[in-house]
């Protein structure tokens, strides 16, 4: 019954499941949808924190949307998404 199933289930937009998979928990929208070829770790947004002797990347972003609630960390390859500000030089 299962391979059934899959073997009748679509994939309706091919583009938004990538972005899916690409994204990760504590980013402030989906990744792939900020500037061609920009990563989380250029972004403003992204504060790293020191806790218990590890360092942990944070979206300041995503805590201002969720309204204080803190976030995962978020790799800095990680694709940048559409809130991404590039950090001043």
């Amino acid at each position: 019954m299962r391979q059934l199933l899959n073997l009748k289930l679509t994939q309706p937009n091919p583009e938004f499941a990538q972005q899916l998979r690409r994204s990760t928990p504590g980013m402030a929208h989906f990744a792939d949808t900020g500037p061609f070829g920009a990563t989380c770790g250029g972004c403003s947004y992204l504060a790293r924190f020191v806790r218990r002797a590890k360092h942990l990347d944070r979206c300041a972003k995503f805590t201002e949307l969720m309204r204080g609630q803190v976030g995962d960390s978020v790799p800095r390859n990680t694709p940048a998404c559409r809130y991404f500000l590039p950090r001043s030089s």
